[in-house]
Parts: structure tokens; sequence; C-alpha cells
């Protein structure tokens, strides 16, 4: 039991590397004992092999304030790979709690560099921090941290390469986290990243011919590659990550990874004996237990005052946030996503002045997916898979995973959305579904402002003779829908599983033909009526 706690805390605390609050330091601890240090030092090698020990990339010491574990992989890849790679050594300070919990602390800034020659091409990479702390209280028995915070100041991220040079800074990195016992049986995990002040500018180039290729002189070859860079830039205030998961399956997910690990001296032997014997049986099970992996799965993503530039133009954004719901591995599986953006502004030289007014300046879209059976297939494949075999599921169990998805129950949803600009607002929504294994949908469309962005449109003609057909296109439409009593327009377009499609009930395509599935097996190949001249005999029927 010790050993699982000790161990669970150390690969844990190296696992958040990039996780990062203010003010944070270690909390008081007994002084750490060689005796415990071994100890840690055995555990640890259940789980990553004593191969980082031995090669020197991982050491465990006592601490005055507990047990430290250091990462430090430079000297490892100069002595052993040959790559000089510059890396700051990361040590995390752990220490047992009371009630079984462990306390982890870090104080390291993560700072890595590395050239390497690729082609005859120098490249180049860098991340650095100018400060970095996280402190939490790891849980072994959810696997998961039950709270934590941390902070990084002055992320700096380059990258130079034959093609392209990149840059990456963020101001200031904040991150929360906490995890509790989930109702049915999982770990319940809330987490937060917030970054401030992020920007990122890409540059791509064209290299250069080689001297003499092209008869130029060296110069001339460096303002040819110059006059090729295109810079991309992307900035933002501010970018927000918010997660949320239900019944996390982390014990099972770890438990998992520890019966691989513990297999591999014998899998890498005889990989057929080893699926065959008890390793076989235990995989399945525990692949079993990882099921569903989540009850839920929630994300929100959002930034604010948001913009890209590059030469063809620049994009602004005062918001954008997309919210994200799935399940897990159900019978009645889903996802649901909502995007909206708000504050909207395209500025660029291939954008015409008129076509300013017909760019959306908020829009809310949502999709909705349900009734999707994953279970089914899951545990069919998971419960018959012969692992030992070159084919672990035969062709009877490939077919019984196949019928199981049944289209019929799947409903696939356009939510309420809507796209406003400065002369329209377009409201849409619809749903689709299967029948017979044929996609069925209807589509809700209902316009405000179509006279306005027609009367725009035909102005804008005058000087651009070609979105004459823009607006017999838009009239066109127009003709095929009808008005509401607030004067929108709307139109409700049908497709139905035979093909038929009617807009607001005036059909404006029939029904697919219907094929005789047997005469097309029959002989797939042949034309209709081939060989037949009206009724006429051939020529070896004369005979």
């Amino acid at each position: 039991m010790v050993r699982r706690l000790l161990t669970t805390t150390a690969l844990v605390a190296g696992l958040a590397l990039p996780a990062y609050a203010e003010g944070l330091v270690p909390e008081p601890a007994p002084a750490g004992t060689a005796q415990e240090a071994a100890a840690l030092r055995t555990a640890l090698a259940a789980y990553v092999t004593d191969v980082p020990f031995k090669k020197g990339i991982l050491r465990v010491e006592p601490d005055p304030m507990g047990q430290r574990v250091t990462l430090d992989a430079a000297p490892f890849l100069k002595a052993d790979l040959g790559i000089d790679v510059k890396v700051a050594p990361i040590s995390f300070l752990v220490s047992p709690r009371a009630d079984g919990d462990w306390n982890v602390f870090t104080g390291d800034p993560i700072d890595v560099k590395f050239d390497t020659t690729i082609a005859d091409t120098l490249q180049s990479f860098a991340y650095s921090q100018g400060e970095q702390k996280f402190k939490g209280v790891f849980a072994p028995s959810l696997f998961a941290y039950r709270t934590a915070e941390g902070f990084a100041r002055d992320t700096v991220s380059l990258q130079n390469e034959a093609l392209s040079d990149s840059s990456t800074t963020v101001a200031n990195t904040k991150l929360t986290t906490s995890a509790r016992p989930g109702q049915a049986g999982g770990v319940d995990i809330d987490f937060r990243q917030t970054f401030t002040d992020y920007a990122q500018t890409v540059s791509f180039k064209a290299p250069p011919p080689a001297e003499g290729e092209d008869g130029s002189e060296p110069a001339e070859t460096e303002a040819l590659a110059n006059s090729l860079l295109i810079n991309i830039g992307v900035k933002a205030s501010e970018l927000e990550t918010i997660a949320s998961v239900k019944d996390g399956r982390n014990v099972e997910a770890r438990d998992l990874y520890v019966l691989v690990l513990r297999n591999m001296p014998a899998f890498a032997v005889d990989q057929k004996a080893t699926l065959a014997g008890p390793f076989g049986k235990e995989l399945r099970a525990a692949l079993l237990k990882l099921m569903p992996f989540w009850s839920s799965l929630d994300v929100t993503v959002s930034t604010r005052d948001a913009g890209f530039q590059s030469s063809f133009g620049a994009l602004r954004v005062g918001e954008a946030r997309q919210v994200t719901h799935m399940t897990g591995i159900a019978e009645n599986a889903g996802l649901d996503t909502d995007f909206a953006l708000k504050g909207l502004s395209i500025d660029g030289p291939f954008l015409p002045p008129w076509a300013a007014r017909f760019v959306p300046k908020e829009a809310a879209l949502g999709l909705s997916v349900s009734g999707v059976d994953l279970k089914t297939p899951a545990d069919l494949a998971i419960r018959n898979a012969d692992f030992a075999a070159d084919e672990p599921l035969s062709e009877d169990v490939k077919a019984r995973i196949i019928q199981s998805f049944d289209p019929a129950r799947i409903k696939i949803a356009l939510k309420p959305s809507t796209l406003s600009a400065t002369d329209f607002n377009l409201h849409l929504s619809g749903e689709m579904n299967f029948v017979d294994m044929n996609p069925a949908a209807t589509l809700n469309v209902r316009a405000e402002g179509l006279e306005n962005t027609i009367s725009s449109l035909q102005r804008a003609a005058e000087q651009e003779p070609d979105l004459h057909q823009v607006v017999g296109m838009i009239q066109m439409a127009q003709g095929l829908g009808r008005k509401t009593t607030d004067g929108d327009w709307e139109w409700v377009v049908d497709a139905a599983a035979d093909g038929s499609v009617s807009v607001n009930g005036a059909v404006v395509k029939g029904p697919d033909p219907v094929v005789d599935p047997e005469a097309d097996e029959a002989d797939p190949e042949a034309e209709p009526n081939e060989g037949a001249s009206d009724g006429a005999p051939s020529s070896d029927g004369a005979q």
C-alpha cells in the first residue's frame, strides 16, 4: 500500500510539469531519510523501470522537508545519445500527510534549448519560463490532485526551421484543479487554465536557390527569399480552458498502464505466448474496467480581444467561446457543442468595401448528436478479442459489431443558430435522422433584412457587375420563400429519405429512382435491355 502511495504521488508530480499560483511555498514536513528515499526509488521503478535511475535521468534524495525527486535528462542525452540539449533539472518536493494524501511542490521553471542540423540546415528550439511554481495535494486513492494551483510567468517558445520561424509568448499562466470521488465509482475532476497576453508569430519562407544555381548573385537570392516571406500573427488578451470530468476512470487507467509495463519483458520475447497466457485475461479485465472512460466530459474554451494578422489582412474577435459536452462510452452516447463569436471584423486588400456589410459581426452555432450506441460494439470487441491471434476479431465478431450500430437511433440536430451582419440576421435550425439507412433532414431558415441585403448588393453591382448574378440567385431563393407576419422571410427545406426535396411544401426534386438490388447483383455491369432490339430475337437465337 505504501509503495503504491509513493509511486502514484511521484508519477503525478512528474506529469504536472506544465501546470502552474502566486505566493506558493512548500508545506512544512519532517525531514526525509535515506531509507524513505530508497523505498520511493524502488516504488517508482515499478512504474518507469530501473533504467531512468541507472542512467541518471531520475534520482530520489532525502530533503529537509520530505523527499526530492529530480528529473535531469541532459547528461544522459549528451553521453548516451550524443544530443547536446540544455535542459534545466526540475525537482519535486513530496511529503506524506496524516490523511494518506501527499503534498507536492515544485518551484523550478522549465528551460529547454537545443540545436540540430537536418539536410545541412541548422534548426533550433527553445522553451523557457521566467518563473514557475506548483503546489498541490495528491490523493493516491483518486490518482488525481484533490486540490492544486500553480502559475508561470514570461513563458517563451522559439522554433527556427528551414522553412519557418515561430515565436510564442505568454505573460502569465494560471492553473487550478480539484478532484473528489464520483457518484458512479470514478473520479470527478475540475480544471481551469488561463493564459493572459498570449502572442504567436509564424514566418514562412522560401529557401533561396543555391549560389550560382540561377546565375544570380547571393544578394539577389537573399532578396528573393525575403520577398517570399509570409508572416502570420495571432494574439489574445486572454485564453481560458475550463474542463469538468464526471466519474473519470483514473485509477483504472493507472492499473492498465502498470499491467502492460509489468509484462513488457515477456512481451518482447514472445508476444503471442504472453498474450495467450494470464496477461491476456488480465488485459481484457483491465480494459473492461476502464470503460466508459468517464460519465461525462464538459470543456469550455474561450478567448477575449483576439486577433489574426497576415499579409492578406486582419481578423479581430472581441469574444469567442466554444462549449462542448460529451458522454463516455455509453449505450446512448452523445456530443453537444455550441460556438459563439462577438465583435468579429475583417480588414484586408482582398475584401472589397461593399463586402464588409455582409461579414457576420456575431455568430452563434450549435450542434448535437445523440442516440449513438458505443457501449455495445466496444463491449463486443473487448470480450471477444483473441489478443494472441493475427486477426484479434473474427469475421463473426466483426459482423456483430457492425450490426450493433443502429443508424435509426441516431439524431443529429442543428440547434437554433444565428448569423448577424449589418444588413441581415440569419436564423437556422434543423435535424437529421436515418430511415432504412438513408438520411432524412429538415432545415429551417429565417432571414431578417433580406430586402436591405438585396438593395445593398444592387448598389454594389453598379461598380461590380458580376454581383448581378448574386442578386439574381438571392431573388430566386426569395421566390421559394414565404413572408412571415413580422416581415421576415422563411424557408423550411425537407430532404426525405427517398431523395425528394421540398421547400415550404413545394416539391423541387422528386424521389430517387428505385433500384432493384437483385437485378444489380445478377449482372452489375449489364446495360438496361442489353442485347435486345424491339423484342426481335438475336442472331444467336435465329440459328
